[in-house]
């Protein structure tokens, strides 16, 4: 979204300031919006629920994938809250209500200006904490098929805590500290998220790159490529194998501890 926003602001700044004050604005128009998305983050929180109870209920299927795939369902449970939250609660209608004297609001702006920052801030940190468990499930699944030491895959697996909430933890301190983070009607995502415009209504690229989509890009390449790898190694290894077989289909077979996954 922000790597679009920024493409399209090429010719300008769309905005001359982040929060630019609005006399009367209309929240109808994006009803229907809210309603979506948070219809779509309960679905999203449901089915995250039930990998998570199902890990911990079923000792059976409790394999090194899905291990990886309990964290990664972590990152969308958190993702789903953050989202839900966004949706339900529009803090950005009771920040913009602060300069308006004909509105009474029953706690301080300063609240929902902290409140619009804090839920940001999850939603910033479990999206790319998501995409990180994301990149190392493909690693895994690329190593799991190539790599027959297996020694990688195991570094792989306990490297990942320290990359995977480590990394998106720090990016979202540092978006926080720098505010970077916070009510985003104009250059943002319409709700608490991140801000991508500097004070003078200037996309800053940085902050796009490294907020988000710079994780994106990076994990959709290389899964792209990690998948594309892993089907053309297969299907050399089918070929060899059914010429040694006679021109019988052979059948592939994984690590005993991890084939129940697939």
């Amino acid at each position: 979204m922000s790597l679009l926003y920024l493409l399209r602001n090429d010719n300008g700044p769309i905005s001359k300031n982040i929060t630019p004050q609005h006399p009367e604005i209309d929240y109808t128009g994006v009803t229907t919006a809210r309603i979506i998305s948070s219809f779509m983050s309960a679905c999203s929180i449901s089915g995250a629920l039930l990998i998570i109870l199902s890990y911990i209920i079923f000792k059976d299927i409790r394999t090194k994938a899905r291990f990886i795939l309990l964290h990664l369902s972590i990152g969308d449970f958190g993702v789903g809250c953050s989202n839900f939250i966004g949706a339900v609660v529009h803090f950005g209608q009771y920040i913009d209500h602060c300069h308006d004297v004909n509105h009474s609001l029953p706690l301080p702006c300063s609240s929902y200006i902290g409140l619009c920052k804090t839920q940001a801030f999850f939603a910033m940190f479990f999206t790319n904490a998501s995409i990180l468990w994301t990149l190392v499930l493909a690693l895994y699944v690329y190593i799991l098929v190539v790599d027959t030491g297996r020694r990688l895959s195991q570094l792989l697996v306990r490297s990942a805590y320290v990359i995977c909430w480590g990394l998106p933890f720090v990016v979202s301190v540092w978006l926080v500290v720098t505010g970077r983070l916070g009510n985003t009607e104009h250059g943002g995502g319409g709700w608490c998220s991140l801000i991508v415009e500097d004070a003078k209504g200037n996309v800053n690229v940085f902050t796009v790159l490294f907020g988000s989509d710079l994780w994106v890009m990076t994990t959709f390449i290389v899964i792209l490529f990690l998948y594309t790898t892993t089907h053309c190694y297969l299907r050399i290894k089918r070929k060899e194998m059914k010429q040694s077989y006679g021109g019988h289909k052979p059948q592939l077979t994984l690590y005993s501890s991890d084939q129940n996954f697939f």
